[in-house]
């Protein structure tokens, strides 16, 4: 009798003990469900390149745009954005604008320009084809290169409502990505545009410098 209880204490001391390791393990999951989970998709890692360029606190691109007019050819754009509403603009037009305040470039000097919302309207047009990018719900990736279909590239082309991109025939729109950020994108437009190829190159994120209006003795008349 003895001998069968402490038989029956042994199994139950067993079956308690098992019963411990069962609560107190987490539940496992699969190495491959793990490394999934740790790994974004496409999508999400472009959008998450372009949000950190344009959620820093400053940054610097080079936009290059071609035109199928001779007239009108190629231009190119050096901007620097600071955050939260300033930024310049060299090689075309040659702005500054701070808040509502735009400095335009002329000989001699700089004339002001006064406007609710100047620099944003600025930085909005020079942001328009990352913000354009930024919409898409498909990409392909193909190392640091982000492809977007052409059916998705032209629908995000049409949804601007804009005049110069409501038949685009041909769109490719395509970005480079490195350590996190976006390097940058090229859109291509065979025909039904007026233009043909933008290309927008992040050249510095958080190390660009400060954006400050001219000096005061190089303003002169004419504003408004």
């Amino acid at each position: 009798m003895s001998a069968l209880r402490s038989r029956w204490r042994i199994q139950h001391l067993v079956l308690l003990v098992a019963s411990v390791l069962v609560v107190s393990l987490p539940a496992c999951s699969s190495p491959s469900g793990r490394a999934t989970d740790r790994i974004s998709s496409p999508l999400s890692s472009l959008h998450n390149a372009i949000n950190a360029v344009l959620t820093a606190p400053n940054f610097s691109l080079t936009m290059t745009t071609s035109s199928g007019s001779p007239r009108v050819g190629k231009s190119v754009d050096r901007v620097v954005i600071e955050k939260p509403d300033r930024i310049l603009i060299s090689g075309g037009p040659n702005v500054v604008a701070i808040g509502s305040t735009g400095y335009f470039k002329v000989q001699p000097g700089w004339t002001v320009v006064r406007h609710v919302g100047e620099s944003t309207n600025f930085t909005n047009d020079m942001l328009m084809f990352l913000h354009i990018l930024d919409r898409t719900t498909t990409v392909v990736r193909r190392g640091d290169t982000y492809v977007v279909p052409t059916e998705e590239a032209s629908r995000l082309l049409v949804s601007t409502r804009s005049s110069q991109f409501q038949n685009p025939v041909g769109v490719a729109l395509s970005a480079t990505v490195q350590a996190g950020l976006l390097k940058s994108m090229t859109l291509r437009i065979d025909s039904g545009s007026p233009l043909t190829v933008v290309t927008t190159t992040v050249s510095r994120v958080g190390t660009s410098p400060n954006v400050n209006a001219p000096p005061q003795s190089q303003i002169v008349p004419g504003g408004r």
